[in-house]
């Protein structure tokens, strides 16, 4: 999976118009591209960033800024990393919550069912029904 590294650009749809290249492995020309770009943290793998980005569209002359970008704003935008982290920790606490509401559910349902036992029972008959039921719903 590709992560589109330029703030700002929504090209990873034009595959037709665009090419995209991923960063250099040398550390000095990788650098140098993440200052242009504007970003404080570093790439991962399959991070690409569209030939829209660089000069007549070549990856030899290194992304460019583009006008609306050249004014002295920094940008400090996380990465595409991270967000999947925040998305798989709200995975997680939203698994946890159905957990727990489904828990109260069996809880009431039980209560319900006992509370309708009772109600149909009456007191001529033989059946005896446990007062403290064990209920065991872990």
């Amino acid at each position: 999976m590709s992560y589109y590294w330029a703030v700002g650009c929504n090209h990873h749809n034009q595959r037709e118009t665009c090419t995209f290249f991923t960063f250099p492995k040398d550390p000095k020309s990788r650098n140098r591209w993440i200052k242009l770009l504007r970003r404080s943290v570093q790439p991962g793998r399959g991070c690409v960033v569209c030939s829209c980005h660089f000069k007549n569209g070549l990856r030899f002359n290194g992304p460019e800024l583009l006008e609306h970008l050249k004014k002295n704003v920094t940008y400090n935008f996380a990465s595409p990393e991270k967000r999947q982290r925040n998305q798989k920790k709200a995975a997680e606490s939203m698994a946890t919550n159905m957990a727990s509401n489904e828990m109260i559910f069996l809880q009431q349902n039980a209560l319900k069912l006992e509370k309708d036992i009772k109600s149909k029972v009456n007191d001529g008959s033989k059946i005896k029904i446990l007062e403290n039921m064990d209920l065991n719903l872990n």
